[in-house]
């Protein structure tokens, strides 16, 4: 998580890229996005009625930067709101005075280098009573991520077979995580935000 909230800060010094906006580039920030880190972080200590508005907020945020930038059809392709809520959380703690829209953007660019451009299958990958579900071009770089790292001698197909999940085991053990197989998003933040290329 570190690499991934250092690439959020070096976002947040650069310009950010206007996806729609006036002539100025400036724009309205509509209901909880206004809100301050130390909101969110009240709000995040209290679990209360504004912590979940604001991570169905970022998922609003989110589908509308999908829908507006070119060539993008998925600007998280594996993230989910809880990685989203969690970096925001830590980034919030070293920022209080900073609004929740400033580091939001600076995630959502520091994730266009991997978007998904197109649409992908989606596949189950089932561990015991576990289950994700993932693109089948995520699976892919799942594979060569894991086959660059020496885990992994199969082929990229995309399927989370044995090979596969024997291949995660070693890696989840390598960096200290519970060595369950599944891809969740802990595993894949170690394993993917050191800039997977766009497929």
């Amino acid at each position: 998580m570190r690499r991934f909230a250092i690439a959020v800060l070096a976002a947040l010094v650069l310009p950010v890229t206007a996806i729609a906006a006036d002539s100025e580039g400036r724009f309205a920030v509509e209901g909880v996005g206004r809100a301050t880190c130390v909101d969110y972080l009240k709000a995040a200590s209290e679990k209360n009625p504004v912590y979940y508005s604001i991570g169905g907020w970022i998922e609003g945020y989110l589908t509308a930067v999908n829908a507006q930038t070119p060539e993008t059809y998925d600007i998280t392709p594996w993230q989910q709101t809880d990685l989203f809520t969690a970096l925001l959380e830590s980034h919030c703690q070293a920022n209080p005075e900073i609004n929740i829209i400033v580091i939001i953007r600076g995630m959502v660019d520091s994730l266009m280098t991997d978007r998904l451009h197109e649409p992908s299958p989606v596949k189950p990958v089932n561990i015991g009573d576990r289950e994700v579900y993932l693109y089948e071009v995520v699976l892919q770089r799942i594979q060569q991520a894991l086959k660059d790292k020496g885990h992994y001698q199969g082929g990229i197909d995309g399927d989370y077979g044995p090979g596969t999940k024997a291949a995660m085991t070693v890696f989840q053990q390598s960096v200290g995580l519970e060595a369950t197989g599944l891809p969740d998003q802990v595993t894949l933040f170690q394993l993917l935000t050191a800039g997977a290329p766009a497929q």
